[in-house]
């Protein structure tokens, strides 16, 4: 029982720190021109990685910044950003955790 409580735990706390990166990603900007990420015709400020998930909203927020509460965010993109960086720090936890066993089984040298 108190393993599946801590690899639910561990989980719990992969995704809190996969939802946080890819919430900080928004700093990373880019101007996007029309095509198939872009739902717009016109190059567009957008923000995110690897997906960009917050777009500039033409008209209603300040062009050239990127707000959340006022422009356009696609959730789909921000959920597959959140599952890409669950995927990579799970598995640099178990790597971390294999180099670890493995340290921690050898056999002094007398």
């Amino acid at each position: 029982m108190k393993k599946n409580l801590s690899r639910t735990t561990t989980v719990i706390i992969g995704l809190v720190w996969s939802m946080m990166i890819a919430s900080f990603s928004i700093k990373y900007e880019r101007v996007i021109t029309p095509d198939i990420l872009c739902p717009y015709h016109y190059c567009q400020l957008s923000g995110g990685f690897p997906l960009p998930y917050l777009f500039d909203a033409e008209g209603v927020s300040v062009m050239g910044g990127l707000w959340w509460g006022e422009d356009n965010f696609y959730v789909l993109s921000f959920f597959l950003d959140v599952l890409f960086y669950f995927v990579v720090l799970t598995f640099i936890y178990y790597l971390v955790e294999k180099i670890r066993i493995c340290f921690l089984s050898e056999q002094p040298v007398k």
